[in-house]
């Protein structure tokens, strides 16, 4: 008896033991179902806690579909409301495996688009053949052009109004030439005149200095002048009075 309470006591040790590392495991396993609402393609839904005695969650889509728009043209874009988070993430994720497996075989496209990705590859298939086929026809009249030119190049039968057409190429990439060379003594020129007429324009500013200095010696001379002309008949007039004195 004595032996059988002891191994019963291991045994719910171990029992008890195992219990709590489950439950620990449980704990911090588990999935994140509120994180998960928030990345991925569940992006296109809205998660949204509802309160009260028995709290829910609310899901509503944000891509808007066409078989979402009622007779009355309202839109329908609840998912449903659910017990918790997990069965809330649940269907979201199979409302979205549901309308992507619409979407490849009929009209249930998002809006403004309102197509299916069967209809909307096809369409892209038909644009791609006529855009190759353009490109097509575009290479072969490229090709078509080259091949004229080169053998015009130095046909000197190509145009008998004209040299052939190498010779017109080297024509104008000398008389090129020579407008740069002309372009480059204008320039040069133009650098001179600037240069002249910026010496110029330094010489009239002093020469404007010069005469402004000559008008004011010409005035202040001339200030002098009638100084000494006044005098002048002062002294003359004195000299009359001495020697209307004298005689």
């Amino acid at each position: 008896m004595n032996r059988f309470s002891k191994s019963a006591v291991v045994v719910i040790t171990i029992a008890c033991v195992m219990f709590f590392a489950i439950s620990l495991f449980t704990f911090f396993v588990q999935p994140n179902a509120e994180a998960e609402m928030t990345i991925g393609p569940l992006q296109e839904f809205a998660f949204e806690k509802v309160p009260g005695e028995t709290p829910s969650w609310k899901v509503t889509r944000r891509t808007v579909y066409a078989r979402d728009i009622q007779p009355d043209n309202t839109i329908q874009k609840d998912v449903g409301n659910y017990p918790n988070a997990y069965k809330a993430v649940l269907e979201a994720h199979k409302d979205l495996v549901a309308r992507l497996r619409n979407e490849t075989s009929r009209d249930d496209g998002p809006l403004p688009a309102n197509k299916g990705l069967t209809e909307r590859r096809e369409a892209v298939e038909t644009e791609l053949a006529a855009y190759t086929q353009h490109q097509t026809t575009d290479a072969t009249a490229i090709r078509d052009r080259i091949q004229y030119l080169e053998k015009v190049l130095d046909d000197p039968n190509a145009d008998p109004n004209l040299p052939p057409l190498r010779k017109q190429i080297d024509e104008l990439s000398r008389q090129f030439q020579n407008l740069v060379v002309e372009s480059t003594a204008i320039r040069s020129e133009s650098q001179e005149r600037r240069t002249d007429v910026t010496r110029l324009q330094s010489e009239l500013e002093e020469t404007r200095t010069d005469f402004y200095r000559l008008k004011e010696l010409e005035k202040e001379l001339t200030d002098q002048l009638v100084r000494l002309q006044l005098e002048l008949q002062s002294l003359q007039e004195r000299h009359d009075q001495l020697r209307q004195l004298t005689e």
